[in-house]
């Protein structure tokens, strides 16, 4: 599989073909590779006076290098991203989470005794009193609509885009490239 020294491809196999190796950062010797480092340098990594680094496509997908119009400006080497996130409140849609039930008040029967809610339930009506002492009831139930709070607790979630796991693979003898 004849290639230009520094060309990455995907590759389907399980092994890397004779004169190619996996992009996966490994660290490797200029002396035995000075052609492959002429073009890469230490751009994904390396000391630069013995070694130098591979780059690193396990777990990640090549972007374009340079900025398009209305997008962001990506240097030859930069790495970002994140395989999980965790959101905060502030980046997630306002809304509410509601309850619904049904309360049923407690209630007295029998004649109200006290004219004072304070420590009293509702009673059966008297002259002027309108509470009991101690409750042997309840009232009917009514239909209660309560918001909750904040929901979630602050775990990332993974953030991946479909994938299908490949190798991809760095020629690094072959033909060396002419620069226009």
């Amino acid at each position: 599989m004849e290639g230009m020294i520094g060309e990455v491809r995907m590759f389907a196999g399980n092994f890397a073909p004779k004169s190619w190796s996996f992009c996966q950062g490994q660290i490797i010797s200029i002396n035995a590779n000075t052609a492959l480092f002429s073009i890469l340098g230490t751009t994904y990594g390396g000391n630069g006076t013995t070694n130098f680094a591979l780059p690193n496509l396990a777990s990640r997908v090549a972007i374009g290098q340079g900025q398009g119009p209305g997008l962001d400006d990506y240097d030859l080497g930069q790495m970002a991203g994140s395989e999980n996130v965790t959101l905060t409140t502030s980046q997630i849609p306002v809304h509410a989470h509601f309850a619904i039930g049904t309360y049923a008040p407690p209630a007295n029967s029998t004649s109200a005794d006290e004219s004072n809610p304070t420590t009293g339930y509702m009673g059966k009506s008297g002259v002027g009193d309108l509470y009991a002492s101690g409750s042997n009831g309840s009232m009917g139930s009514t239909p209660v609509n309560v918001q909750v709070g904040l929901s979630g607790n602050g775990m990332p979630h993974g953030n991946q885009q479909p994938y299908l796991g490949m190798n991809y693979v760095i020629c690094m003898y072959g033909i060396y490239p002419s620069r226009n």
